[in-house]
């Protein structure tokens, strides 16, 4: 459906598919303003996202949260980095727990395409956040964070696995969110397996908009 999905802003201020079925977005436009003229064209849910960057339509986004062990391999810190790097190019802020693995690695790809890098540090100080981190928030709550990172994010990409990343998977599952998970991250009932970097922003592009998978 993803792949052949068009949007559009319909005369009515709705974001509306070609199907004629109107959607819930997950993001707004700030304040009273309005959606963005140039959304009045039908385009894939990618497409449309960085047409209203673009736009520099001041928005309320939502964080994609990237989940991930600190020990991670050569194949989990490249998919971690391009997803921080797609997700900023299509103007998502992105969620992690701050610290090293795959969290740097999407944090730093993330950052060097100009992405808001949301780090939520088990610390009591900000210092301990790694050094892509653009807004690092210090919980003071331990491991207790991953429940915040599952409950704030709009959703979840899971790539590689720990115990810590067990519990964000469960933790999401539990809070209804969409799960995508890359082949070597934790399973559990109701997660969205992927095979590529492509898949994953294809998916969290259309979930942003509000469609339903």
């Amino acid at each position: 459906m993803t792949n052949t999905l068009q949007i559009y802003l319909d005369e009515y201020q709705r974001i509306t598919t070609q199907a004629g079925e109107t959607l819930l977005p997950k993001m707004r436009p700030l304040g009273e303003a309005g959606w963005p003229t140039v959304l009045q064209n039908p385009c894939p849910p990618r497409d449309a996202l960085i047409a209203l960057k673009l736009s520099n339509t001041p928005m309320q986004r939502p964080p994609v949260g990237v989940i991930g062990p600190r020990e991670a391999t050569q194949r989990q810190l490249e998919i971690a980095y391009a997803l921080g790097a797609g997700l900023a190019e299509l103007g998502i802020p992105l969620l992690c727990g701050g610290r090293g693995g795959v969290m740097e690695a999407a944090s730093k790809g993330a950052a060097l395409k100009g992405g808001v890098v949301i780090g939520l540090l088990p610390d009591t100080h900000s210092e301990a956040a790694n050094p892509w981190v653009t807004l690092p928030i210090a919980s003071g709550l331990g491991e207790a964070r991953n429940v915040l990172i599952a409950r704030a994010s709009v959703m979840l990409i899971a790539v590689g696995g720990s115990l810590g990343t067990h519990t964000e998977v469960s933790f999401g599952r539990h809070f209804n969110k969409p799960v995508l998970t890359f082949p070597d991250a934790p399973n559990a009932e109701g997660v969205t397996p992927v095979s590529s970097v492509e898949e994953a922003l294809t998916l969290t592009a259309a979930h942003l908009w509000g469609v339903e998978q």
